[in-house]
């Protein structure tokens, strides 16, 4: 199983690693769209700005890599949802928007179904961690102390 990150800072990164964990029955493929480029994979982390907004979709896999159907509809949340919010995307539930509201830090965003097409419940759950990091300057704050004359000559 192979670990990707991508940090669209700039520069632009992207680093694979191989993770030696054990495969797993059901695994997911999260896919990143930021403006027209989209990634794919599994295990995988973004870095987004303050303030901006992305989209995140899952493809349910088996252990095979072929796409296989989940029971109803996948549901989607936000480890911290004062520093990202998650919004299943409409008309599609394996779909979510991603908005960085102001605080920097550190996040998962989890995508759960029902693997079980039974009666039965087995969840199966993907997850992508995201950096929220500092965005661009859009402006200044300027700080005003007035002093009366005897505390300038000291």
């Amino acid at each position: 199983m192979e670990k990707i990150e991508i940090s669209f800072a700039t520069p632009l990164r992207v680093v694979v690693a191989q993770d030696s964990k054990p495969d797993q029955s059901y695994s997911a493929i999260v896919t990143l769209q930021f403006e027209s480029n989209a990634v794919r994979g599994e295990n995988m982390s973004a870095t987004m700005s303050s303030g901006t907004y992305a989209t995140v979709s899952v493809e349910w896999k088996d252990k095979g890599g072929n796409p296989v159907k989940v029971d109803g509809p996948t549901k989607w949340e936000s480890s911290d949802a004062s520093i990202l919010a998650v919004e299943v995307a409409t008309g599609n539930p394996q779909i979510a928007n991603l908005h960085s509201l102001g605080p920097v830090g550190k996040v998962q965003v989890h995508a759960t179904a029902d693997a079980d097409l039974g009666d039965g419940v087995k969840s199966v759950t993907a997850s992508l961690d995201v950096e929220v990091i500092s965005g661009q300057a859009i402006g200044g704050e300027i700080t005003f102390k007035q002093y009366d004359q005897q505390q300038r000559k000291k």
